[in-house]
């Protein structure tokens, strides 16, 4: 199994178009490629794969803070501020009848005023092979 690390779009019109000057001023900020397009019909969307076999994921337990995301003190050390605020953990399962991996990914979205694209990649893991029913 693999993933399109791209969005294919429907028509080149629904991208930005390369500039042919000396200058050049892009106002999209990160709303380009695959953020760009979300939402919108295209092609092959980011993260679109195939594969010869089927999986469904499960939460393993509801997420859950692991600590309070804010009141953390400019002096905090790095571990503090690169701990993970949410702890998430799934099981997949091949439910199909041929062994097979998968890429399991996280997105996050962000709430307007943030200034985000409306969804961001945040993770991402592949499983190892696994047989059917495992």
């Amino acid at each position: 199994s693999a993933r399109l690390p791209v969005t294919i779009p429907v028509d080149e019109t629904d991208t930005v178009a390369p500039c042919r000057e000396l200058r050049c001023e892009y106002t999209e900020g990160l709303h380009v490629g695959w953020r760009a397009l979300h939402g919108r019909p295209v092609r092959f969307a980011f993260g679109h794969g195939l594969s010869y076999t089927s999986f469904v994921y499960a939460w393993e337990q509801p997420p859950a803070l692991a600590h309070a995301p804010s009141g953390i003190p400019l002096s905090a050390s790095t571990a503090a501020l690169t701990a993970p605020a949410l702890n998430l953990s799934v099981s997949v399962t091949n439910t199909g009848g041929v062994p097979g991996a998968d890429v399991v990914q996280l997105y996050l979205r962000f709430p307007a005023e943030a200034g985000e694209p409306e969804l961001v990649l945040r993770g991402f893991v592949k499983t190892r092979v696994l047989a059917p029913a495992k």
